[in-house]
């Protein structure tokens, strides 16, 4: 007997996944109970079912279960052990671990250095007792020599108060504490006066290998430094691997105000990018279409290998793939299908990452791009492919990713469409010249020089347009947090085309963005000891 699965039913398995670790995580139901009545709900569904049609039972019984495999999963990963490192805060400690990531540093206005590290710990130190403890910490320390000698692998100790991870309250806050979480780290300490020591280790082969990956990105950060200023260095080796370190604010600012920041993070649209420089690559020589594939899928792994594979980055590449298959294979129904087994895969693997606002943002624009976006170059097919193509890629992304844009953000950026069109190709040569830049310095030293001078040329061209662009009038507009409800109904008009709903959501957002106006008003009150303010918003 063959089974069929249309892809609108695992979605709507999808669904109930999802709406199992929400209920998991809002309602926090007794496990026994709820046991007892999903099994309730399959064999009564199985009993009235099972002589007429057992299909409708299918239908019935499967949303259930992927309902209650959300509820399990979610609970199996947010009890933390009884000897999870969270487990010590609020308590002055001394830790011993291991060094996860490679670290980051961070230079402040006052010129002091705070390096980052996070740790895997394995003992901790209370009141004279050791204690065996698992998970992990992020670990400040402001000792600039640390960050010279630490490498992934080596054993590291530090002593200070241990501290719970925190968020902010307000509407829309990313929730890095979840966020974290989903990585297995719970908790943070800031090194006190007797700082950290690092002891080098060996490791294994596993190590090593991520040892000589750090040192490739470390190749191509010195590189880079050499021909350009330590600001464009910086920006161009976060579009190239990731992180914000030494960028300029404003750069980010702009950035951000033309809707295409994603750019300094290493996101799907990079993975596709490399993919798609290697098909052209492929097709230039004839290579056979099979061929084009494995190929693109290598380089995206090799690109995921040299980014730290990082869990975001891994992500990353799954939905890379899923664009470069689907969009220059013409395989979209067979992408949209992959892309449901991955998010899938991932939130059964990791339920927290409902969370985190870059599966959210990945998995929605990655949505857009496989199931909006052929609608919109069709509507566009008068238009050169040019236009038309990043076009459409720009308007599906932010259509199907609006409700999260706006509820963590509260911008939209209304200047997007031209920096993806005019912007976005200059800074896709950089980051491909970049990385061929970097393999040509290490064997041919004069031609890496002369990669990495386009390269500076070329992007401070781009930021310099991007500039432009950002500073219109109405690049972007400020608009008020999205309820949950009004989220809902917004995925429920689009999936189901329901423009009346859209439009009288648009309405409303409308009314609530002529209404938001004037200034935050903020007085300082003399107290006498201590600090007072008092916060008027429009």
């Amino acid at each position: 007997m063959k089974i069929k699965i249309s892809n609108a039913f695992l979605n709507i398995l999808t669904l109930f996944l999802i709406a199992g670790i929400l209920f998991a995580e809002f309602f926090s139901p007794q496990i026994k109970i709820f046991i007892l009545s999903c099994a309730a709900i399959i064999f009564i569904s199985i009993i009235l079912t099972w002589n007429k049609n057992f299909s409708v039972a299918a239908k019935i019984i499967f949303p259930v279960i992927f309902f209650a495999i959300g509820v399990l999963r979610f609970f199996s990963v947010d009890n933390l052990p009884a000897n999870d490192i969270s487990k010590f805060a609020n308590q002055s400690v001394k830790i011993f671990g291991t060094i996860r990531e490679t670290p980051q540093s961070r230079i402040f206005p006052n010129e002091s250095t705070q390096i980052k590290f996070i740790v895997d710990v394995e003992k901790v130190k209370v009141g004279g007792k050791i204690f065996s403890a698992s998970g992990g910490i992020i670990l400040n320390d402001y000792n600039a020599e640390n960050f010279q000698n630490a490498r992934i692998g080596d054993k590291i100790s530090a002593g200070g108060n241990l501290k719970f991870l925190t968020n902010y309250k307000n509407p829309g806050q990313i929730d890095n504490v979840t966020r974290y979480k989903a990585n297995k780290i719970t908790a943070r300490l800031s090194a006190d006066k007797s700082g950290v020591e690092i002891f080098e280790v060996e490791g294994n082969f596993f190590v090593k290998f991520l040892r000589f990956v750090s040192e490739i990105r470390e190749h191509y950060r010195t590189e880079i430094s050499k021909f350009m200023s330590a600001e464009d260095a910086a920006a161009i080796f976060a579009m190239l691997f990731g992180g914000y370190a030494g960028i300029n604010p404003e750069l980010v600012t702009e950035f951000q105000t033309t809707g295409i920041v994603h750019i300094l993070s290493v996101s799907g649209s990079h993975m596709s990018l490399i993919a798609a420089a290697t098909a052209y690559f492929c097709l230039l020589f004839k290579f056979p279409k099979t061929l084009t594939i494995f190929l693109g899928i290598f380089v995206i792994f090799t690109y995921t290998f040299l980014s730290g594979m990082l869990p975001q980055v891994i992500r990353s590449a799954a939905m890379g793939i899923l664009i470069f298959v689907g969009m220059a294979f013409k395989f979209e129904n067979i992408s949209q299908r992959f892309l449901t087994f991955t998010a899938l895969a991932m939130l059964i693997n990791q339920p927290l990452l409902i969370f985190d606002i870059s599966f959210q943002l990945s998995f929605a624009s990655t949505a857009g791009l496989l199931y909006i976006a052929p609608q919109i170059k069709n509507f566009l097919e008068k238009f050169p492919e040019i236009i038309s193509i990043p076009t459409a890629m720009t308007i599906s992304a932010q259509i199907a990713s609006l409700p999260i844009i706006i509820w963590y953000f509260n911008q939209v950026s209304l200047s997007s469409v031209f920096a993806n069109i005019f912007v976005m190709p200059l800074l896709e040569i950089v980051i491909v010249g970049g990385l061929l830049g970097g393999i040509f310095a290490f064997f041919v030293p004069i031609l890496g020089k002369i990669f990495f001078v386009g390269e500076a040329l070329i992007f401070s061209f781009a930021a310099e347009l991007n500039k432009i662009f950002a500073n219109l009038p109405f690049s972007s507009i400020q608009v008020p947090t999205l309820g949950i409800s009004a989220g809902f109904f917004y995925y429920f008009a689009l999936i189901f085309r329901r423009a009346e709903i859209l439009l009288i959501l648009i309405i409303f957002l409308l009314i609530n963005f002529l209404k938001s106006g004037g200034e935050v008003e903020i007085n300082f009150v003399d107290v006498g000891q201590g600090d007072c303010c008092v916060v008027f918003t429009p």
